[in-house]
């Protein structure tokens, strides 16, 4: 058995090489924009679920560079409010965002944010630790929005979740415990339990997945063989090695990313 575990680690590895390879020129489009194992067409697809129309308001929590709230305004002439406590993220949403696009970018935590009226619509993908720690952030996110969203509006939230019982090895390799993530259903089902309608629910797949996970080694690559003096892109590209081969050994079978879309179905005494 343990050979073959062996044999089954170093085919994941060279496939793992190779895919690194073959994709490390593209892997902007899968990082820089969507801190989610993501293609654009498929969170194109998501935001089609919506149902956004022109003059909708619509808040991305943690929206990083805004990618996301973006796309979805180019498309349906929406009114958009991003937030994110990080400003270096925000610059770039700023510098990319067209002036003719109705988009406002706070740098701020969502739990310090009053708004005049409730949203249309929200998304907070890959960032429910806006809304609590670990364990909670997905159940907190589900609490919280229902008050800054209408009833009928939806909302769609991207967290990870357990594909299998994570290994002891995983875990004491990363910052992960298994109380931290919930299984897809058991995602499903809480939306639903907190007053939410699961409109779509999706998975990443493993090619969005390695692409994901390799484009930050790529990029730490990348800076380091641009200064191999520099002490920190050394410590930088050393950390994300590692991370890789944590990830090829235990998370490529142990972790999952689904996007949910909701629809409130209850009424809320909003807070805004």
């Amino acid at each position: 058995m343990r050979s073959s575990w062996l044999n089954t680690e170093i085919a994941d590895e060279i496939l793992f090489v190779r895919r690194h390879a073959r994709y490390a020129e593209r892997m902007s489009r899968y990082t820089c924009d969507f801190n989610a194992p993501a293609t654009r067409q498929r969170i194109k697809r998501l935001l089609g679920h919506l149902a956004v129309t022109q003059g909708s308001r619509v808040l991305d929590v943690g929206c990083g560079r805004g990618e996301m709230l973006r796309m979805l305004a180019q498309r349906t002439s929406c009114r958009g409010v991003g937030v994110d406590p990080d400003e270096t993220e925000l610059v770039v949403a700023r510098q990319r965002t067209a002036t003719e696009l109705q988009l406002e970018w706070l740098t701020a935590d969502i739990a310090d944010c009053r708004f005049d009226e409730v949203f249309d619509a929200a998304i907070c993908v890959g960032a429910t630790h806006a809304f609590g720690p670990p364990g909670e952030g997905l159940l907190r996110t589900l609490e919280a929005l229902p008050r800054l969203v209408r009833t009928g509006g939806r909302i769609m939230v991207g967290e990870g979740y357990w594909r299998r019982e994570p290994p002891a090895e995983y875990l004491d390799a990363t910052p992960f415990e298994k109380s931290h993530l919930l299984t897809h259903a058991e995602n499903e089902d809480l939306g639903e339990n907190c007053g939410w309608t699961l409109v779509r629910s999706e998975e990443s797949s493993q090619d969005e997945w390695d692409l994901f996970e390799s484009s930050f080694l790529t990029e730490a690559e990348k800076r380091f063989e641009a200064n191999r003096e520099d002490e920190e892109a050394f410590a930088v590209v050393q950390h994300w090695r590692t991370w890789n081969r944590t990830y090829l050994r235990w998370g490529r079978s142990t972790l999952g990313f689904g996007f949910y879309v909701f629809e409130l179905r209850k009424q809320a005494n909003h807070a805004v």
